[in-house]
């Protein structure tokens, strides 16, 4: 391995950068929803929990889309 990054160091650069650029056009395809409410099943126990406390204590529960859950 350390013979490779010796000899061929201008390979190691080229792939180092590629593999930079790739990484930075990745992390600005992210998309943040930005509510873990959206993704959990509607049935589940936690998901009727955060119906009652939102009802009880003037909540919102509707998604960004204004849809009741």
């Amino acid at each position: 391995m350390e013979s490779k990054v010796r000899h061929k160091r201008i390979n190691v650069y080229i792939i180092s950068l590629v593999s930079l650029v790739f990484g930075i056009i990745g992390i600005y395809q992210i998309n943040i929803s930005g509510s873990i409410i959206e993704d959990m099943p509607k049935k589940s126990a936690f998901f009727q929990d955060i119906l009652f406390f939102d009802k009880e204590f003037n909540g919102d529960s509707t998604d960004r889309n204004h849809h009741k859950y």
